[in-house]
């Protein structure tokens, strides 16, 4: 693990290098210098799978099997939306439904986490599911996993009683077409908007 640490930051620390050496902006290499470390390679996240499928075949629950891959895919997920594998404050997402903002926008200096929450349009599951899949058939790549990034890992705030509707529908793990398909059949409406 230390060794794999120290050869991510060496890479960092080389692409950094190049950029200022073929004269990039300022701008270019300090986003870069700011990029996150943790954001798993996609060969990081073929062994992830390739462990997952063989402690599955000695046995073990999917439920415990899967759960590195589930928090490395959305780091990595986190890192290609967000440039970092931690989800911004929650008034920096740009996924809001309706109820959502009109609760903010009464009260912006009430505490958000006693009304409000982070939704993934595809559940954390699911989508550690559908990487392992890209994985099974050999086809995980950077290419198809930011289109999968883009496709499917979505993350709005909500209300905890919208929250609460998709418990009760047990939409809450559901898998749909898309996360806006997921959200609409609980009767919440998202939109491209944040608060600040």
């Amino acid at each position: 693990y230390c060794a794999l640490r120290r050869e991510i930051l060496t890479d960092v620390q080389r692409t950094i290098s190049e950029a200022r050496s073929l004269g990039s902006s300022i701008l270019t290499y300090r986003a870069m210098e700011h990029m996150s470390r943790n954001k798993p390679t996609i060969e990081q996240l073929g062994i992830i799978c390739r462990t997952a499928r063989e402690l599955m075949k000695a046995g073990q629950t999917q439920n415990a099997a899967i759960r590195q891959l589930e928090e490395q895919a959305e780091w990595y997920a986190r890192a290609h939306h967000f440039g970092m594998t931690n989800l911004p404050a929650i008034t920096k997402l740009p996924l809001w439904s309706v109820a959502a903002r009109e609760a903010y926008n009464a009260d912006p200096t009430r505490r958000t986490d006693s009304y409000l929450r982070k939704e993934h349009g595809t559940p954390r599951r699911a989508f550690a599911l559908l990487v392992l899949a890209l994985c099974d058939e050999n086809k995980l790549t950077e290419t198809t996993m930011n289109e999968l990034c883009d496709q499917r890992w979505k993350v709005a705030v909500i209300t905890h009683e919208e929250d609460a509707r998709m418990y009760q529908l047990k939409l809450r793990s559901n898998l749909m077409e898309t996360p806006h398909a997921r959200w609409a059949a609980c009767g919440i409406e998202v939109c491209q908007t944040s608060v600040s």
